[in-house]
């Protein structure tokens, strides 16, 4: 299933029980994430306990909610900085 602007978020947003994501690329550009890409690419590590974002509160919205989402990102050789 191929899917992008609002039919992605509502899919993405919109399930009841489980979401699950297999990502084939080796790298997904997103504009929102090439400075925080950099940023560990030069060193910087991030507090998994403080960060927060967009994505991480509605993660945390599913989970109290009883949902679950997974994602599987498949990895070739040579792995590459994403």
């Amino acid at each position: 299933m191929s899917l992008d602007g609002e039919r992605w978020q509502q899919q993405l947003h919109g399930f009841s029980g489980s979401a699950f994501r297999l990502e084939t690329l080796p790298a997904y550009k997103v504009a929102g994430e090439a400075e925080e890409i950099e940023d560990f690419l030069a060193g910087n590590r991030i507090d998994p306990d403080a960060y927060t974002s967009g994505w991480t509160d509605r993660l945390r919205n599913h989970t109290a909610a009883g949902r679950s989402v997974q994602r599987v990102h498949i990895a070739t050789r040579p792995l590459s900085d994403y």
